[in-house]
């Protein structure tokens, strides 16, 4: 009977212990978003942002000067991201740039602005709801 009581616990205990890792080491995931802006001066197609086995819904077509974003990234804020695109040439371009090294400490609302430049290279931009709200660029003119 003792033996039955203890074999009960010690299962109740490890099942507990089991559906509390993802809560007490994996923390919560922040909510942040990723934008794709164009200054390259002409439209540009096939944009693909991906990361980390990501692909971000964000892209395809983007009118001069547009927009296109993706507000609901599943995913922890890479290192690095990889954007291509092709201008209206048809030329294919690729740019591989830095992001968590430029990100704040908490990414809750964070918007990543990820602007490709008439030259080709590609900026990383953070901006919290509020500075897009105040139109600070990449968002606004400032």
């Amino acid at each position: 009977m003792l033996k039955r009581r203890l074999f009960r616990w010690s299962l109740f205990l490890v099942l507990v212990a089991t559906m509390s890792i993802p809560i007490g080491c994996g923390g919560r995931r922040a909510k942040y978003g990723v934008a794709i802006k164009n200054e390259t001066g002409e439209a540009i197609d096939d944009v693909d942002l991906t990361f980390g086995g990501f692909k971000s819904a964000a892209g395809g077509y983007v009118a001069d000067n547009g927009f296109a974003f993706d507000l609901d990234v599943p995913r922890p804020v890479p290192d690095k991201a990889r954007l291509a695109w092709k201008g209206a040439s048809g030329a294919a371009r690729m740019k591989e740039v830095d992001v968590l090294p430029l990100m704040p400490k908490s990414m809750d609302g964070i918007t990543i602005f990820f602007v490709i430049h008439k030259d080709g290279n590609v900026t990383v931009t953070p901006l919290t709801k509020d500075e897009q709200r105040a139109g600070k660029p990449p968002f606004g003119k400032g």
